[in-house]
C-alpha cells in the first residue's frame, strides 16, 4: 500500500506551536480507516516518495519553503494543500467523507512537540 504524508505547516514553521491541527487528524483518520499507512511529516524532505502529501496551514505567516533544495513544493503533482493559512476566508471545506470521519487522535504521537491529544469521552 502506498504511503500518505500529512504536514502540519504551522507545527513545522512556527516556534512554540503546541496545538494539533484537526484537519490533519481528520485526513489521517480517513486514510487509516481504509488501510493506508499515514505519516506525520515534521520536515520537508523526501516528499516525492509519498503517493499523496496533504499540507494544512492555519496561519498565513507560516513559511513554506520555496525554491532551492525543495523547489516549489505546492506545485508538485502529489501535493494537496489547504486551510485558512493559504486561502484566508476562501479556504475550501474538507469533503464530507473526510469532514465527518473520526479524527486520528494518535497522529501526533511521538512528535517532538509536547502535544497531548486526547479525545473527550
Amino acid at each position: 500500500m502506498d504511503e500518505i504524508a500529512i504536514i502540519d505547516a504551522d507545527f513545522i514553521g512556527r516556534k512554540n506551536h503546541r496545538f494539533p491541527n484537526l484537519t490533519c487528524m481528520k485526513i489521517s483518520g480517513y486514510f487509516r480507516r481504509y488501510g493506508w499507512f499515514v505519516k506525520l511529516k515534521t520536515d520537508w524532505d523526501g516528499l516525492d516518495k509519498f503517493h499523496k502529501v496533504y499540507i494544512a496551514k492555519v496561519f498565513s505567516d507560516t513559511p513554506i519553503p520555496e525554491g532551492g533544495l525543495f523547489g516549489d513544493i505546492l506545485k508538485r503533482p502529489n501535493v494537496i494543500y489547504g486551510g485558512t493559512g493559504f486561502f484566508f476566508d476562501k479556504a475550501q471545506p474538507l469533503p464530507d467523507r473526510i469532514e465527518h470521519v473520526m479524527p486520528d487522535y494518535h497522529l501526533y504521537d511521538g512528535a517532538t512537540c509536547g502535544l497531548s491529544v486526547r479525545p473527550t469521552k
